[in-house]
C-alpha cells in the first residue's frame, strides 16, 4: 500500500512537472513586435480601430496559439519607418508585405495572406496608354517609400529622379488629380479603398500597366527566435487550413 502511495505521487509529481516544462517551454508573443501602416482593405484604422484582412487573420492565429495579444499591442508606422525597423531589429513582424524576389532573402515569410498585384494607376479622363516600361519615359510617377512599387519601378531601371516620392497617399492623391504626376504606382484594391476614404469616386482610378503579381505575407526580422518563428508560422497556418481566412477575405469584399 505504501509502495502504491508512493508510486502515484512520482507520477502526480511528474505529470505536474511535465505540465510547468510545456508551460514554460511555450513561445511567447509578447516578445513579438508588429507593426503595419495604412494599406486598406488588408490593414488599416476606421473609427479609431485597426482593423482589415491581415489584422482579423493575425488576432485569429494568436487566439490558436493561446496568445493573448490585442489589436492595441499591433503599432501603425509609416511604411518606409516599419520597414526599416523591420530589416534591422530582431522579433519584428511587419504585415501586409508583398512577397518579391528582391525581397526574397530579406525577411522569413508566412502566410500567404492573400494575392497582390503592382499597377500603374492613371485618372480615367486621361486615356493614358503603356505597353512596355519604355513608354514610361516621359512620365512621373508617385510612390509610397520604400513600397514595393518604388522598388518594382527601380528594378525595371525607371529612374529615381522621375519619382513623386512620399510617406504620404493623400499627396499622391492629390497631386494625381492636379496631374502633378502621370501614374500612381500602388495595389488597385487598396487605391480605391483610400480613394473612397477621401470621399473621391473610385472609378476615376483605371489600372494601365501591371508592374508586378505577389502575394502579401507576414516579413519577420532575419534574426527572429527561431521558436517564435514556429509558432508563429504553424498558428496562421492552422487558420488558413481551417477555411476561417477565406471567412476572413469575405468580410471585406
Amino acid at each position: 500500500m505504501v509502495i502504491r502511495f508512493i508510486s502515484s505521487c512520482f507520477c502526480a509529481l511528474g505529470m505536474v512537472c511535465t505540465a510547468y516544462a510545456a508551460q514554460v517551454e511555450k513561445p511567447d508573443w509578447s516578445k513579438l513586435t508588429f507593426v503595419t501602416e495604412e494599406y486598406p482593405p488588408y490593414n488599416y484604422i476606421h473609427n479609431s480601430k485597426l482593423k482589415g484582412m491581415a489584422v482579423d487573420l493575425l488576432l485569429v492565429a494568436a487566439r490558436e496559439a493561446g496568445q493573448p495579444l490585442a489589436r492595441e499591442d499591433i503599432k501603425v508606422y509609416s511604411w518606409a519607418r516599419a520597414y526599416k525597423m523591420t530589416l534591422n531589429i530582431p522579433n519584428v513582424v511587419l504585415f501586409s508585405t508583398a512577397r518579391s524576389k528582391p525581397r526574397e532573402k530579406l525577411f522569413h515569410w508566412v502566410g500567404p495572406i492573400v494575392k497582390s498585384a503592382t499597377e500603374l494607376l492613371a485618372l480615367r479622363k486621361r486615356n493614358l496608354s503603356i505597353k512596355n516600361i519604355d513608354d514610361l519615359k516621359n512620365y512621373r510617377i508617385g510612390v509610397v517609400r520604400a513600397d514595393i512599387g518604388e522598388q518594382d519601378l527601380l528594378n525595371l531601371g525607371f529612374p529615381k529622379e522621375k519619382m513623386s516620392i512620399t510617406h504620404n497617399h493623400k499627396l499622391l492623391i492629390r497631386q494625381l488629380r492636379n496631374q502633378k504626376i502621370d501614374f500612381w504606382a500602388y495595389e488597385l484594391y487598396s487605391a480605391k479603398h483610400i480613394y473612397k476614404q477621401q470621399g473621391l469616386p473610385a472609378g476615376e482610378l483605371v489600372p494601365v500597366y501591371e508592374l508586378s503579381a505577389d502575394q502579401l505575407y507576414y516579413a519577420l526580422n532575419l534574426n527572429t527566435d527561431p521558436k517564435l518563428l514556429e509558432s508563429f508560422s504553424q498558428a496562421v497556418g492552422k487558420v488558413r487550413e481551417s477555411g476561417e481566412l477565406d471567412k476572413i477575405l469575405s468580410r471585406y469584399q
